[in-house]
């Protein structure tokens, strides 16, 4: 992998009305990890298509390209910290049964 900085690993999506693929473009491992997944699962549906310094291509159909925002939580402050709570007792539970 190229020495780029955390500024200059970009990841571009492009698409067109007319077509029915999306391109993706990334320099972003994580990202690359979750297509390379993909592309195992479904090698029908999604292709990488260049892999160069770093970076790697991927076409797959239009339809998966989605923007999700965040769930707002409805949760009062009270609950907050029984989830959180609940969420210490089974981490430690965990560490003792280790």
């Amino acid at each position: 992998m190229s020495n780029l900085s955390a500024l200059e690993r970009e990841t571009i999506a492009n698409y067109n009305q007319q077509e029915t693929e999306a391109c993706v473009f990334t320099y972003d491992t994580v990202l690359q990890r979750k297509l390379d997944k993909l592309c195992a699962e479904r090698p029908d549906e999604i292709k990488m298509t260049v892999e160069c310094n770093g970076s790697k291509n991927y076409v797959f159909p239009k339809k998966w390209f989605k923007i999700t925002p965040p769930r707002k939580s409805n949760m009062t402050d009270e609950q907050k910290a029984a989830g959180a709570a609940r969420l210490k007792a089974l981490r430690e539970a965990k560490k003792v049964s280790e």
